[in-house]
């Protein structure tokens, strides 16, 4: 294996199979600011000549999914499951995620988000959006394409404060299909 410098950033370090792995890579850039007035630019890079099923870009204080993520075609076909919990998120793109052909489960959790786009995976199964900023359920859950997906079995919305209480569950029970575990703080 042979390890690869460029500069300080997140590539630093990481073992790539061979120089020529690197003509495939995507690289997904976050810029963000701290407490102070300086803006702080993070790397992460995913070998797509490879198969990935999986990616994880939480806790890396992103304020928006990186657009070579949703244009990454490769990706669309092969990712299985995206974690981009605890980030500063507060909102997701209204279009893109339904692109990812065969993403199963989508963690969101720990954001601001404040509505779910109404355009989602198509055979999602699992959505985690726990301690969110979600709003009542007409305003920010897209019940309908939500019951529109035929393999959403969970459906985690704990901790959205204003998603709580017996009205709010029995509303979201009863427009989506049986079978689907919904999940709400009470």
């Amino acid at each position: 294996m042979e390890r690869w410098e460029d500069g300080p950033s997140l590539r630093t370090g990481l073992m790539f199979p061979s120089p020529i792995a690197l003509l495939n890579m995507t690289t997904f850039r976050s810029y963000h600011s701290g407490g102070s007035s300086a803006t702080r630019a993070e790397t992460v890079e995913v070998a797509v000549d490879q198969a990935v099923d999986a990616l994880t870009l939480s806790c890396r204080e992103l304020c928006a999914l990186p657009l070579q993520l949703l244009a990454s075609t490769r990706l669309q076909d092969t990712l299985l499951a995206l974690d981009v919990s605890r980030n500063r998120l507060d909102a997701l793109p209204p279009s893109g995620l339904g692109a990812f052909r065969a993403l199963d489960v989508l963690n969101v959790s720990r954001n601001r988000l404040r509505v779910m786009p109404a355009e989602l995976p198509p055979n999602l199964g699992t959505l985690l959006a726990l301690s969110n900023s979600l709003r009542p359920v007409a305003r920010s859950l897209p019940l309908a394409s939500l019951a529109a997906l035929p393999k959403l079995t969970l459906l985690d919305l704990q901790y959205n404060a204003k998603l709580g209480g017996e009205a709010t569950a029995a509303t979201i029970r009863e427009a989506l299909p049986g079978g689907i575990e919904v999940r709400l703080t009470a």
